[in-house]
């Protein structure tokens, strides 16, 4: 029997791009907006395809979530714009893919493999941030942004940027009450 290597779709479009003989190589790079970040950080994070993840030279990421259970479990402190729609659209996939007999056993192990949370600090690109004042979907909720950054910046990144401030700060949070306080750099809407 041989052993057989799944590849994401994700792995196999950029393969492609790199391979693509009017592309620059040394200007690759990805663009997430929202969820998007996930499939990004998992695929340029994981150890499985470090190789390909070294050819990309930058990752923006446009207001996308650190980890969407940890958002989902605080939606009565977060100002869900989305509000039920997200909710409902969650618990559809949990539904599907966790329980006896399914994908998953619990919902931790589910979304172990949606938060980029885990991934981003493997990346050795450029990663920048981009948010606003009022979330698309988080609305006044920065909490992903600072945790996203500052996992980066601590992380293997070239180096990092939220919108248009100075490279590789790190933000106020409860492991580094220090930090930049984001809510007074961020400017715009």
């Amino acid at each position: 029997f041989r052993r057989v290597l799944f590849r994401s779709d994700a792995a196999i479009v950029l393969e492609s791009i790199f391979n693509h003989p009017n592309v620059d190589n040394e200007r690759v790079g990805i663009w997430t907006n929202s969820n998007g970040i996930t499939i990004a950080a998992g695929l340029l994070g994981r150890q499985r395809y470090k190789i390909l993840s070294s050819k990309v030279a930058f990752l923006i990421d446009g207001e996308g979530p650190h980890d969407p259970q940890s958002i989902l479990k605080n939606t009565d402190k977060i100002n869900l714009i989305e509000g039920e729609g997200v909710m409902h659209r969650w618990q559809n996939v949990i539904n599907a893919k966790v329980g006896p007999d399914k994908d998953y056993i619990t919902e931790d192990e589910f979304f172990k493999e949606r938060s980029a949370i885990n991934f981003i600090e493997n990346f050795r690109g450029i990663y920048q941030r981009i948010q606003g004042k009022n979330d698309h979907a988080l609305g006044d909720y920065y909490g992903h942004a600072v945790a996203m950054l500052n996992t980066a910046t601590n992380g293997q990144a070239k180096w990092t940027r939220l919108n248009k401030q100075p490279k590789n700060q790190i933000y106020r949070s409860g492991r580094y009450p220090d930090g930049i306080e984001i809510e007074g750099v961020l400017d715009f809407e």
